[in-house]
């Protein structure tokens, strides 16, 4: 190992940290920088899987409520998946259906902002940055689907439907859909869609958005208010309603590695300890119980790893990924978890001649001049080893960084 990383001048020339572990014999096997602090990106969702096992039940929340007199009043507890269109399982939606209560949505118990500390404010468009909120209602976003034969589209919700239009000359970028920045406006490119794939577009998300889309899927009144101080503690008769299984939303979060579901994730496991939705507070708990783990706490500010604030080491993510091993029984349970090279989520094009005999599963984490994995690697031996491999600054292709970190992979895979 030592000589690999020694003669592979791309990890001398960009910051490069690396930790192998064997969490049968609680070895060490090689490090390179495994205290220094790196950019994690969306390996931050590593965190956030480890304190959705631990804080949230086998179902998420999918909203508090109770009624007075002939009013419902509902709660959000930052369920990512009503009305999501990934989503099948509908509980609270089948309930506002059948109720014959008013319905009251009451809002105004999350902490946070829409956006997320150290976020960029120009991804506002981009299909991975949808805003945080209470209650998130189609993930926040809309989803085009876009036929390139003769140009006809759908968009769900269809509340949108007429404030979408078709720009045939036009194009803003690399985007196929965009949004305005100051409302929920959207245009579609046609001359930018290069296959068929359904484009999500964030919400600019308010208690109007919310209103409109339950009344136009519901075909009946709903009302929104601010939480007045006497509904934001539990009331006795206060029911949680049980949401959609907690494995479900955390294999979509980690193969796709689903920025908005992991936001939504703290806050919903907020929900099971505050009266206030806050993502803060999770953090904050989970440093906590995990503060004689390591010298120095990692800089953790969300949940997604979108923050450019974040700074974690890879003997972080070792140690998180080994309390994960020891809480699974079932191993082959956990890497389900995690994408498989060369066949789903963000590892589909790495490792590609493995795919049919794959030996690596990982959460990836990249933005600009970065590109991290941390995960389990089996090797011929027979052994499971915990590996997390980070690289920040560099200024080659990240093609060329996978290359040489899928060679790394391939002799800890042969020698181990």
């Amino acid at each position: 190992m030592e000589i690999a990383f020694d003669t592979t001048q791309l990890f001398k020339d960009n910051f490069t940290g690396f930790m192998l572990y064997d969490p049968e014999s609680g070895d060490t096997i090689y490090s390179l920088n495994e205290r220094k602090f790196f950019n994690p990106a969306s390996n931050v969702k590593i965190f956030t899987f480890y304190t959705s096992t631990q804080l949230i039940p086998e179902r998420l929340a999918a909203c508090h409520y109770f009624y007075r007199g002939d009013t419902v009043y509902i709660q959000g507890t930052g369920d990512p998946t009503f009305l999501h269109p990934d989503f099948e399982e509908q509980p609270l939606l089948d309930f506002l259906k059948k109720t014959d209560k008013t319905i009251v949505f009451l809002t105004g118990n999350y902490e946070g902002q829409h956006y997320g500390p150290g976020w960029a404010w120009d991804d506002y468009t981009y299909f991975f940055s949808n805003e945080r909120a209470s209650f998130p209602v189609c993930g926040n976003a809309i989803r085009v689907d876009f036929d390139r034969l003769d140009s006809s589209f759908n968009v769900y919700p269809k509340y949108f439907l007429p404030s979408t239009k078709l720009d045939r000359k036009g194009s803003r970028g690399i985007y196929r859909v965009s949004r305005d920045m100051a409302d929920n406006s959207f245009t579609i490119y046609p001359s930018m869609f290069y296959n068929d794939d359904p484009v999500n577009v964030p919400l600019e998300y308010d208690d109007q958005v919310l209103t409109c889309i339950l009344e136009d899927t519901l075909r009946k009144p709903v009302f929104i208010r601010r939480s007045p101080l006497e509904f934001m503690s539990h009331n006795e008769d206060e029911i949680v309603m049980e949401g959609v299984r907690r494995d479900t939303v955390l294999r979509k979060m980690m193969i796709d590695s689903d920025n908005f579901i992991a936001e939504q994730l703290l806050i919903n496991a907020s929900s099971f300890y505050s009266d206030s939705l806050s993502t803060k507070l999770i953090i904050n708990l989970m440093q906590d119980s995990l503060a004689d783990r390591w010298e120095k706490a990692p800089l953790w500010r969300d949940a997604s790893g979108l923050s450019r604030y974040n700074l974690f080491s890879p003997i972080h993510f070792v140690t998180i990924l080994n309390l994960l091993y020891e809480d699974f029984e079932d191993k082959e349970e956990l890497i389900s978890y995690f994408p498989v090279p060369g066949s789903t989520g963000t590892l589909k094009y790495f490792l590609e001649e493995e795919k049919d005999d794959p030996f690596l599963w990982g959460k990836t984490g990249s933005l600009n001049n970065n590109f991290n994995l941390s995960g389990y690697i089996k090797t011929k031996s027979g052994k499971m080893l915990i590996f997390s491999f980070m690289n920040n600054h560099y200024t080659e292709r990240t093609a060329l960084v996978k290359k040489k970190m899928e060679n790394i992979f391939r002799i800890i895979h042969e020698n181990y």
